[in-house]
């Protein structure tokens, strides 16, 4: 009431007060409820283009409040109480999940206005009969979590199959979760609860789940793989998985950001898996480059529709989502076609294995101790704090902070990052600080004093006064590099499967050697989040462990000492 006397400069609020009770103003009060307080902020988070660790933790917690409050109000409205009894006998159950309502011209409206055209042709190509088997290789950012989402809801509401989602982690394939209820709710005021998802009257299920075989090979339906060149052991996965969809209705789709030709994903997209087994002059071999793929194609030899579509191909065809000349300036020439262009990483000179990085990544929500919830996530249990300097506009500090393993059983884990960009010395160090002061049990922290990292470290010392000066010399980084190396190789590297950066940084470290043939290390420097430096800052937190601590590894990279 104040606020309204100040704004109609009144001289008091007892005007008001009296003005409100003739009016009847409490009558044209909208009270919200916590389900559409909840749903609103929903779908605020899942319109996010690029989202935060914190904003998809808020994503799952708001999911699972959602179910927790239309489970109450179902109660408060003659539904069945905890104990199983009605409340109200007499009064008809609200029934969930209630899509029986919907029809195929509903949906056509909605994605006639909503799709890019790129977005379209997949959900042509997607309910053909014939084409059962999708394979699409694509841009960052252009939008086919949520068109995929989109699209499993439409056929499970329109055919009553089961749909299956797959992703590097069951958090990450939440999103769809968070898709699908926010979609349903703005274009078909359907308000969804449960996981799975129950639809009724059919009865299909919308089933999540990361990258786990045993819990991915008891179901069946239509199957999408989100980013199913950045999962690990994709080989032993998809043999479990693809099953899901083996029966005559099903469909899988595949689609991805391009990782290495190695990944065991590039087989099924480039049509070798089909060859092995068969006699050599039964081998097919497949056009699979931008110019042969950029319209889709389906390949009768293994019966799969494929695709490539880059950021210039989504802006042709109607993508109004980027400014590419600004992305063209903020990459390196070599990060941009990876992450724009579709083209593939060359680690034929990296140092680390994309196998053993992506055998690392692991769903954070598992780790013991860790709890990105509270005010202090990982408790009163030891952390190290690495960091790397910014040395150029284009280059970003990162500040991590990783758990202190307490025996060589035990692994070092990725709790949290920071990335910045033009910041200053005090304001790098304030977040340091402030890890150490209100956040975490910091037992260390390893700044790279070389450059620019001396005005952090100078700030940092006279607060943390043990922190460790890391002189950056030939010695000194290959001393850094075994020994990521050996903690990498033996598995004792934990990060969340979603942090794909983190793989990034550490095959952009690669060895040379000086023109007096000493060997050096270097990686390349780009404006991708936390490319290079966060690796090296990684790095900085692995060598407090003695070097002597070391595990048996296999290795193509030869040393000089």
């Amino acid at each position: 009431m104040d606020e309204i006397r100040e704004k109609l400069e009144l001289p008091n609020t007892r005007i008001l007060y009296r003005w409100r009770e003739k009016e009847r103003w409490d009558i044209h009060l909208s009270h919200e409820t916590v389900t559409i307080a909840t749903t609103k902020r929903l779908l605020k988070l899942v319109d996010l283009d690029k989202k935060t660790e914190g904003q998809l933790r808020e994503i799952e917690i708001l999911g699972d409040l959602l179910i927790k409050a239309e489970k109450a109000e179902n109660i408060k409205n003659g539904g069945e109480t905890p104990s199983g009894r009605g409340k109200q006998k007499n009064r008809k159950k609200a029934k969930k999940n209630d899509v029986s309502h919907l029809t195929q011209e509903m949906f056509d409206e909605v994605a006639k206005n909503l799709f890019f055209d790129y977005q379209k042709k997949w959900r042509e190509v997607g309910r053909d009969p014939n084409i059962r088997d999708r394979w699409i290789l694509k841009s960052r950012q252009i939008g086919a979590t949520f068109y995929f989402a989109f699209e499993a809801f439409e056929k499970a509401c329109m055919t009553g199959n089961n749909q299956i989602f797959l992703s590097a982690s069951r958090r990450q394939a939440l999103i769809f979760r968070g898709y699908i209820i926010a979609m349903a709710r703005k274009y078909f005021e359907i308000e969804l609860t449960g996981d799975p998802i129950v639809l009724e009257p059919s009865g299909a299920q919308l089933i999540f789940l990361g990258t786990n075989s045993a819990t991915a090979q008891s179901e069946h339906g239509d199957l999408y793989f989100d980013e199913s060149m950045w999962t690990r052991k994709f080989d032993e996965l998809y043999e479990v998985a693809s099953p899901i969809s083996s029966q005559t209705p099903y469909t899988t789709t595949s689609f991805s950001t391009p990782s290495t030709i190695s990944h065991d994903a590039y087989k099924y997209f480039s049509g070798e898996k089909r060859n092995e087994g068969r006699p050599k002059n039964e081998h097919v071999k497949l056009d699979v480059s931008h110019k042969a793929l950029r319209n889709g194609r389906y390949d009768e030899s293994d019966r799969t529709w494929r695709q490539i579509v880059t950021i210039h191909d989504a802006e042709e065809q109607g993508c109004t989502l980027f400014d590419i000349g600004y992305l063209e300036a903020k990459y390196t020439p070599q990060r941009f076609r990876n992450l724009f262009e579709c083209e593939f990483i060359d680690d034929s000179n990296s140092v680390f294995n994309l196998d053993d990085l992506l055998n690392c990544a692991s769903d954070s929500n598992q780790w013991q101790y860790f709890d990105k919830s509270k005010a202090r996530p990982y408790a009163n249990h030891g952390v190290l704090v690495g960091y790397d300097p910014s040395r150029s506009d284009r280059d970003k500090a990162e500040i991590v902070a990783v758990s202190e393993p307490s025996s060589p059983a035990e692994t070092f884990k990725l709790l949290e990052r920071a990335s910045m960009n033009n910041a200053t010395a005090q304001q790098q160090c304030n977040v340091i600080l402030g890890w150490h002061q209100n956040k975490y049990n910091v037992n260390y922290v390893g700044v790279d004093k070389s450059g620019p990292g001396v005005f952090v470290f100078d700030n940092v010392v006279e607060v943390f006064p043990n922190a460790t000066p890391i002189i950056y010399s030939p010695e000194m980084k290959t001393r850094l590099v075994e020994k990521a190396l050996d903690v990498i190789s033996s598995g004792r590297f934990e990060y969340d499967a979603e942090e794909i950066d983190v793989a990034l940084a550490f095959l952009s470290v690669r060895q040379t050697s000086t023109d007096s043939g000493q060997i050096v290390y270097k990686s390349d420097r780009s404006d991708e989040v936390g490319h290079g430096d966060v690796a090296w800052a990684i790095m900085h937190t692995f060598i407090k462990e003695p070097m002597a601590i070391q595990h048996q590894r296999s290795s193509s990279v030869s040393f000089a000492h």
